[in-house]
């Protein structure tokens, strides 16, 4: 299988998923429902992506469980990141 084929309209489908969540939360999705929201989106557009590649749609559901929780993983890593570097200027400050 060609990884190429799960971008969506030539984005990775990781940025898309990722995005749409970030969105959301900024518009006032509880944090909690963050991960729930992603696996949704994820198993969307993996079933979509499988879908217009002619792939069979357990596929679509399998990528789009792994685009969900890595769109958790980096928007987690991401938030790490600035509570780091918060803490950093605080104790420089």
């Amino acid at each position: 299988m060609d990884l190429t084929q799960y971008a969506l309209y030539g984005l990775p489908a990781l940025a898309v998923v990722t995005s749409i969540v970030g969105v959301a939360k900024k518009t006032g999705l509880p944090t909690k429902w963050a991960p729930a929201v992603s696996l949704a989106v994820g198993i969307s557009t993996g079933v979509g992506i499988s879908i217009e590649n002619g792939q069979p749609i357990l596929a679509g559901v399998a990528i789009g469980v792994l685009l969900g929780a890595a769109a958790c993983g980096v928007y987690d890593l991401g938030q790490g990141d600035k509570q780091s570097i918060d803490e950093t200027l605080e104790e420089d400050g």
